[in-house]
């Protein structure tokens, strides 16, 4: 994996609460499409128990 380049992945990388969440977009050679969604852990166990990827 290369290192962030664009000015919104270096936002989101720099360990602050700000985080920049745009639609997907195309800059040069830079693609900024981080998407984060909340999930509960019984949510996410039950996800990797359907998917047999448990840990």
């Amino acid at each position: 994996m290369t290192a962030a380049v664009h000015p919104d992945e270096l936002e989101n990388a720099d360990g602050d609460l700000t985080f920049i969440d745009k639609a997907q977009q195309q800059t040069g050679n830079a693609v900024f499409d981080d998407k984060l969604i909340m999930l509960s852990p019984k949510v996410l166990i039950q996800q990797m128990v359907q998917a047999q990827r448990l840990p």
